[in-house]
């Protein structure tokens, strides 16, 4: 079988650093740096491997004792047992992901090494599983986005708020799903960051708030300071709605919402009143 030193770096350092971050799914935004060295040491070794003329069994240990260093170098462990648990994990996924390669190449006729990590393939297998990858996840971006649109942007409409004479133009997104109130009775309309530092940044709200709720929600419970503005102008299917005294939350956790929107207005300012 002809080895080609390029496919063995491609494939390798992809399926290291694919396995790897399966092993540290949770954490991988913080250790990603460390699985890239981790996945580059794993390389550095595949490269070797077949150059060595060692009993299969030999190798085999070989293999294991990598894995122990892999782990160790990419992860952060507070205790050995975590420490275990992870190496138990990025081997368990390691002979599933070779028995699956293993499998497909057989289907087609093609030889793969799981102990050298080489393969007869006229293409990089690690190269294609890659662009399988990318090509997955900016079609799901793409399918998630269109949906997106089609489904939010009925929802959508131009918002001017006004304040002591000042005006800010916003788009809001009217949710059926905010059932926020304030004295159990008052609708409220909920900024978002950018909102929020382009009000503050003009000196739109003045004086002191009317008031504190608290918002559920998936991350947790927030704090929002409710304000009251004179009135908002919404511009929805050439219907203009002007509500007054309007109370404006706050919050005092930074939350981003949608690019299309910055403000959240409750489902009862859809109803047009003049």
């Amino acid at each position: 079988m002809n080895v080609y030193v390029e496919f063995v770096i491609i494939d390798n350092f992809v399926f290291d650093y694919l396995l790897l971050l399966l092993t540290f799914y949770k954490d991988r935004k913080q250790i990603n740096k460390r699985i890239i060295i981790s996945s580059l040491f794993g390389t550095v070794f595949a490269l070797v491997f077949p150059l060595l003329n060692l009993h299969e069994l030999i190798l085999f240990a070989l293999k294991i004792l990598l894995a122990f260093s892999m782990v160790a170098i990419a992860g952060k462990f507070i205790t050995f047992k975590e420490y275990i648990l992870q190496v138990n994990k990025f081997i368990l996924l390691t002979f599933l992901f070779g028995g699956i390669i293993y499998g497909v190449y057989s289907l087609f006729g093609l030889e793969y090494s799981f102990l050298y990590g080489t393969t007869n393939s006229f293409l990089p297998l690690g190269l294609m599983i890659l662009t399988a990858i990318i090509l997955y996840f900016s079609g799901v971006k793409l399918f998630c986005r269109f949906f997106e649109k089609k489904l939010i942007y009925p929802f959508v409409c131009k918002c001017k708020l006004y304040k002591n004479g000042q005006e800010i133009t916003v788009n809001g997104f009217i949710d059926s799903g905010n059932s926020l109130l304030y004295n159990g009775c008052e609708s409220v309309c909920i900024a978002s960051g950018e909102l929020v530092k382009k009000i503050y940044l003009s000196s739109f709200l003045e004086g002191e708030s009317c008031g504190i709720i608290t918002a559920n929600t998936i991350a947790g419970s927030c704090k929002i300071k409710v304000y009251e503005i004179d009135l908002m102008k919404i511009y929805s299917v050439n219907k203009k709605n002007i509500i007054y005294k309007v109370k404006l939350g706050i919050p005092q956790r930074y939350m981003t919402f949608s690019d299309d929107y910055q403000l959240i207005l409750p489902a009862d300012y859809a109803l047009y009143k003049g």
